[in-house]
């Protein structure tokens, strides 16, 4: 901080703030700053209780006189802040057509770092093919599950959420947990030749999920940077067919009866 600042997190309780302005004199201009990480976007902080050489000037309770400028962010508050938020799912039907093409062929991973000579050696894998749906949710900045396991703007939802292990027991990264996470109503392909450390530790085909119910669980706690928590509206997705040459899917949307 610059001096007389609170640096982090005060985990939302008040803390107690002192400045020495005894080095100041004749009409003062007292103002508060919130300098924050240009990559991180937080609730920003709440004053309370403002008070020069003891003598109180301010108190959110009553209205003290004090003037907000219109772009300095400040207003008053009760602390308890109520806001509407849009919540929506977001569907694309992915297949290895066009561009999606890429979805077969790209993913790729470094299975071979601990051989001096193959560590640059990539298997590839494909994901998965079928309905994606997305859980775009408003209230959120961004998608940073490291400081709000299963909540972000716009995560997808794992139609498999349950966490993928390799045959050391480890958890696989989340660019594998995520390979089969598109609804279709065929078998996922699994990943049978792929390697961590130039060990074979293949990933098992998993049944076809054809139906979202978002009345369901698809957080997996054990891997909170992969899974999604979904806000339990009663919506209800549900495959109904797929063209003989895979350009068309029917779905049904409709709230659960």
């Amino acid at each position: 901080n610059l001096g007389y600042g609170i640096t982090g997190s005060s985990g939302g309780n008040w803390v107690d703030l002192t400045a020495d302005l005894s080095a100041y004199s004749g009409p003062v201009l007292l103002g508060f700053r919130y300098w924050t990480d240009g990559a991180v976007s937080e609730i920003g902080f709440m004053i309370d209780d403002i008070s020069v050489s003891g003598y109180p000037v301010d108190g959110a309770e009553t209205d003290a006189g004090w003037t907000f400028a219109p772009s300095g962010g400040f207003r008053v508050t009760t602390g308890t802040e109520t806001t509407l938020k849009s919540h929506y799912y977001v569907l694309e039907y992915r297949t290895y057509k066009g561009y999606d093409y890429g979805l077969k062929v790209g993913p790729y991973y470094f299975g071979y770092l601990n051989d001096p000579d193959r560590g640059n050696w990539v298997d590839h894998f494909a994901y998965q093919d079928g309905l994606l749906i997305n859980y775009w949710d408003t209230s959120q900045t961004d998608n940073n599950t490291g400081l709000h396991p299963g909540q972000g703007l716009l995560l997808p939802v794992d139609a498999h959420p349950q966490t993928l292990y390799r045959v050391d027991g480890v958890r696989w990264r989340n660019r594998i947990q995520t390979y089969d996470a598109t609804f279709s109503l065929e078998k996922t392909d699994g990943i049978p030749n792929i390697h961590h450390n130039s060990l074979l530790s293949p990933v098992p085909s998993l049944p076809a999920v054809s139906v979202f119910d978002d009345t369901k669980s698809w957080y997996d706690p054990t891997n909170p940077l992969g899974s999604v928590i979904t806000p339990n509206t009663g919506t209800k997705v549900t495959i109904q067919s797929i063209s003989a040459l895979g350009g068309f899917m029917q779905i049904q949307v409709a709230p659960l009866k």
